[in-house]
């Protein structure tokens, strides 16, 4: 079906809207995602340290956390 270009043009801002807020929400959960992965490093930097040192736990708030410069 034949749509004018003014109905064209408001589909256009309304993608243009829809891709901006979808790009958005992706970058927030890249931002959750990078989170969690710079805390899973420290967390297994933590394991491996303990282990080496011989401890049979760790509170992960406070062990090594000036050691592991974070």
């Amino acid at each position: 079906m034949k749509q004018s270009i003014e109905w064209h043009q408001e589909c256009l801002v309304n993608s243009t809207r829809y891709a901006k807020a979808r790009r958005e929400e992706a970058e927030k959960a890249l931002a959750v995602v990078e989170k969690l992965e710079q805390s899973n490093g420290l967390k297994q930097a933590q394991i491996d340290l303990a282990t080496k040192e011989g401890k049979d736990g760790f509170d992960e708030d406070k062990y090594a956390i000036k050691r592991l410069c974070v």
